[in-house]
């Protein structure tokens, strides 16, 4: 039985033969195949160029776009604050031309026609106080929201230049204390020689 199990050199080698007849068959056909893919992915190479090169070209359209788009909302929001500030300063007119009204019809028809024309002027003196204020509180708001944008600025700014300013005073005093070392040593030679 023993002798059953073992194969000769002869059989032996001859699998060994196939078995590497078919590995370079399977390694023919896998170079086959590579190389029909290698085509094939030569063929798609330009398409894929040109779709990449369209993509940037899409992404530069769009950064544009969102540029106007910016640059047209805070366009809009000007236009807005004007808008509310006219508002504004209408219905402070409208309030003191009710308020007019009033004191002319208060004041009898055969008055004085110096105090309802000295009343007027004191109206028409208080309506521009009131728009006056109120475009003083805009440009205060404004001034404020400002100044807070450039806080977080300066912090940034800060924060930035803070690590360099830093290193910049570590190295003046690293040099100020080897100064002070070599003349302290060129003192102590001094003494020596002396």
């Amino acid at each position: 039985m023993l002798e059953d199990t073992r194969l000769s050199p002869d059989k032996v080698l001859i699998r060994l033969e196939e078995n590497l007849n078919l590995l370079l068959f399977d390694l023919v056909d896998q170079k086959r195949t590579i190389d029909h893919f290698d085509l094939a992915v030569g063929e798609y190479r330009p398409t894929f160029f040109v779709c990449r090169h369209r993509n940037c070209g899409f992404y530069e359209d769009f950064q544009k776009e969102r540029e106007n788009w910016a640059i047209e909302k805070q366009k809009l929001k000007e236009e807005i604050e004007k808008l509310d500030a006219r508002t504004a300063e209408r219905k402070v007119y409208k309030e003191e031309l009710t308020k007019l009204q009033n004191a002319f019809t208060s004041t009898s028809k055969d008055g004085d026609s110096e105090i309802r024309f000295r009343l007027g002027e004191l109206s028409r003196e208080l309506t521009m106080q009131r728009v006056n204020e109120l475009a003083l509180l805009r440009r205060y708001a404004g001034s404020q929201e400002l100044e807070v944008v450039l806080r977080k600025t300066s912090g940034i700014v800060f924060r930035i230049i803070w690590p360099c300013a830093r290193k910049m005073l570590s190295c003046m005093l690293k040099t100020l204390y080897i100064e002070i070392k070599i003349a302290e040593f060129g003192a102590a030679i001094d003494n020596i020689v002396k």
